[in-house]
Order: structure tokens, then C-alpha cells, then sequence
């Protein structure tokens, strides 16, 4: 299935196969640069490569020679590493 789609963000045209789970096409982010992610997380990028190594930080893509984020991604997995509030005792 191919769709074009007008992204806002950009002003580019996209062509979509179907298989974009990580792209809202209502939305189009750029993606962010590992140094932009650890900015972001408020992290030392050495902590974002280990993460990455550990495979417990956010998904990322691999970008030619770059790893690069989806903010959208990035900020689902900041809401499911969130502490949960203490219950009142």
C-alpha cells in the first residue's frame, strides 16, 4: 500500500509502506542525534552508548554511521520507566 502523506513538520512529501509503527503520520518528528536524546533524558551520552550496549534504553535506529532516536519513542519509554507514587500509609 503506498500513501503519500504532507508532513507539517517538515514540509516534505513521505511515502508510506504500511510498516511505519514508530511514525504517527498525523506527525512527523525528525529524528534527534544520541547528543539531542541524552540532552533531552538529562544524561552524560556515555550513559545513553551503555544503555544502548545493555539494550535498556530507548529504541533507537542506526542511521548510516549515527544512532538516532525517535522523540516519540524516547518519551514512551521515559513514561514506562516513571516511578509510580507511593501509596499513603
Amino acid at each position: 500500500m503506498k500513501l503519500s502523506s504532507s508532513a507539517e513538520t517538515t514540509g516534505k512529501t513521505v511515502e508510506s509502506t504500511g510498516n511505519e509503527s514508530w511514525m504517527h503520520m498525523t506527525e512527523m518528528e525528525r529524528l534527534w542525534s544520541l547528543k539531542e536524546t541524552a540532552e533531552f533524558l538529562g544524561i552524560p551520552t556515555g550513559s545513553l552508548y551503555q544503555m544502548n550496549w545493555r539494550g535498556t534504553g530507548p529504541r533507537s535506529f542506526r542511521v548510516g554511521r549515527y544512532r538516532q532516536y525517535a522523540p516519540a519513542d524516547v518519551r514512551a519509554w521515559l513514561d514506562r520507566h516513571a516511578s509510580q507514587p507511593q501509596a499513603e500509609k
